[in-house]
């Protein structure tokens, strides 16, 4: 029986295989499966485990192999939220399917230039709530269960991220050359507030945001925060991105198309090409 190890403690149950594709950076190709749950991700928001059933396909920052990117890897949900950080100890051993057999080999994740697992997209149709970090995060979080608190003169607001309409930060000139940054908050209402930023974490400065995909949560220091925007992404369904963002291999992928394009394997040039463009 292969045994396949990724973030798994000595004596845990095995778990069931998960198919999966790896790209080398000379050209070769692993397909086979791996006995693990999850990604163990090392953050700016700290240290998250992401399903990997929830994940379409990892690759280096930097591009190019994983070691000259020190393990900082982009993690690609299947909705198009995308996660930045280290890959923690991703030491990968692979079964391999060659002449009826498992063969295990030790994935050179030095080498390592795409990780790609099975599965369609589960983008959002519609409006979507779309945070983005300094750190390069750049991910959607469930409205309903996610909530805010701005705090001034008039007191303290705490609606859920689905009333607002928009949450901005703006700089206030204040005395000699002081500043001062508030956050403009305007709610479905017409409600329109300015104010300070308050934590809705334990530590009074982050914010707990629910996400629908990966992780069940994450707290992100306010000061990281880079952008809230509501968008609509009503257009999705019928977006194809132009060919020259395309790979070759590639030219035929649409939504659950790309999975089949690809043998089965996700591609997130889809995803990619439409976020650039809001």
């Amino acid at each position: 029986m292969l045994i396949a190890v990724l973030l798994i403690a000595c004596g845990q149950e095995p778990l069931s295989d998960t198919p999966v594709r790896a790209t080398l950076d000379d050209g070769q190709v692993l397909m086979g499966a791996v006995q693990t749950e999850t990604l163990q991700l090392i953050t700016g928001m700290g240290t998250v485990d992401v399903p990997l059933v929830d994940i379409g396909e990892v690759q280096p920052v930097e591009g190019g192999a994983l070691g000259g990117s020190g393990n900082h890897v982009s993690v690609w949900l299947r909705n198009g939220s995308e996660l930045r950080g280290e890959w923690a100890a991703p030491a990968l051993r692979m079964g391999l399917q060659i002449a009826n057999e498992s063969v295990a080999v030790d994935l050179p994740t030095e080498s390592l230039e795409r990780f790609q697992l099975q599965g369609g997209e589960m983008m959002p149709v519609g409006e979507v709530y779309r945070i983005r970090t300094i750190y390069g995060d750049d991910f959607v979080v469930d409205p309903d269960e996610t909530w805010v608190e701005l705090d001034n003169d008039l007191g303290t607001f705490g609606p859920a991220l689905s009333e607002i309409a928009s949450l901005e930060p703006v700089m206030l000139a204040g005395e000699g050359s002081d500043t001062e940054e508030l956050w403009r908050m305007s709610l479905d209402t017409g409600t329109v507030l300015l104010g300070a930023l308050q934590g809705t974490a334990d530590d009074g400065a982050s914010l707990e945001l629910a996400l629908p995909l990966g992780p069940e949560q994450l707290t992100i220091p306010i000061a990281d925060i880079a952008g809230i925007e509501r968008q609509n992404w009503v257009g999705y369904d019928s977006y194809a991105p132009s060919m020259s963002k395309m790979d070759a291999d590639d030219d035929t992928a649409m939504g659950e198309q790309a999975a089949e394009a690809a043998g089965g394997w996700f591609d997130n040039s889809r995803q990619s090409s439409f976020k650039k463009r809001h």
